[in-house]
């Protein structure tokens, strides 16, 4: 897992980072701090300078003459010293962030300028294979509202990869800088899932339905709802195996295998995800709603043989409301997942 963690100096940032952290130790992800610096925000640095004039010639013996001061502007700093100040600043500025949240891990720290801080971090993730972008907002009221026209928002709209946005208020509950708050920490759905799976499916010209559907948690509840046969329905239920992430799918009625998988992949730990796990790697989803697309998170996917029985397939869109349909050859040839016997039998 590699994770690009946008940090701009505010204690907001720095929450974002202290809260991911307990998880990227564990999980053993690949860190990368960035911080975007604006370059028109950097100028000479001048002081002026006032100099007396000598007497003015002719001036009458024994009297006092008068003298002239002029302000004189002297560059103390030019342009390209300054901007060459403010990365060695910026990147210590991420060394200590680094050192105070990670230590001993390995991060790496990176300053760019940019006129749009959104536009270099989604091309910073993208140049180094960011599995997950996280950063922080002052929003305070839901993300529609409060990060309109914010980097944030442009970051969720330009992002290759999956964005999880932490409200303000984390910080304090994270002991960024030292500050204490009992508000309870929010962290708000980037890209939503659902506009993720769709945006694909229309990219790659799969054919599909959509229908919302009242509230359902499960995927035999999603049966019930859409009056279908219960192995019709896709179960998408995401493990870990030793230190990588994989999603394994199942018809609605069974439960997967770990032994099967463990078998499978060559892994000797593989174990569900939990839920901190699946808000981190599955940000744009709401939990218990996963869809089967884990190539959209760079996700290996296994999937059930017995699911191509049923040839048409139903399952969550993201969210608990909605629901795809189609077909299963269709999902394989757009997924390429490795199929094989992981359901449990016994």
């Amino acid at each position: 897992m590699r994770l690009a963690v946008a940090l701009d100096g505010s204690t907001v940032g720095e929450g974002a980072l202290a809260t991911v952290a307990p998880w990227a130790r564990e999980s053993a992800a690949e860190v990368h701090l960035l911080t975007v610096l604006n370059p028109m925000r950097v100028h000479d640095t001048t002081r002026r300078d006032f100099v007396s004039s000598v007497p003015r010639s002719g001036a009458i013996p024994g009297e006092f003459a008068p003298v002239t001061t002029v302000a004189r502007l002297r560059t103390i700093e030019d342009r390209t010293q300054a901007m060459a100040r403010a990365r060695e600043q910026a990147e210590d500025y991420l060394r200590a962030m680094a050192g105070r949240y990670l230590p001993g891990a390995s991060v790496n720290v990176a300053v760019q300028w940019a006129d749009h801080p959104a536009e270099a971090i989604t091309d910073f993730a993208q140049a180094i294979g960011a599995d997950l972008i996280v950063m922080g907002t002052h929003g305070r009221t839901g993300l529609s509202h409060a990060l309109v026209g914010s980097v944030a928002e442009d970051t969720i709209r330009l992002a290759p990869v999956p964005v999880t946005v932490i409200r303000q208020g984390i910080a304090d509950r994270t002991g960024a800088r030292g500050e204490t708050d009992d508000a309870e920490p929010t962290i708000q759905v980037g890209a939503a899932g659902k506009e993720r799976l769709l945006s694909f499916l229309r990219r790659h010209e799969v054919p599909f339905v959509l229908r919302h559907h009242s509230p359902v948690l499960s995927a035999a509840d999603l049966a019930a709802s859409e009056h279908l046969p219960p192995d019709m329905v896709a179960k998408s239920i995401a493990f870990a195996a030793d230190h990588d992430y994989a999603l394994a799918v199942v018809p609605g009625s069974w439960q997967i295998d770990l032994n099967k998988l463990q078998t499978i992949t060559g892994k000797d730990d593989v174990r569900l995800l939990t839920e901190a796990e699946l808000t981190f790697v599955f940000p744009d989803c709401e939990l218990g709603a996963l869809h089967p697309f884990g190539n959209l998170y760079q996700l290996p996917v296994f999937v059930d043989s017995a699911l191509a029985e049923a040839r048409n397939l139903a399952f969550h869109a993201g969210t608990h409301t909605d629901a795809v349909y189609l077909t299963y050859a269709d999902y394989v040839k757009a997924v390429k997942p490795v199929v094989a016997d992981i359901k449990q039998t016994t």
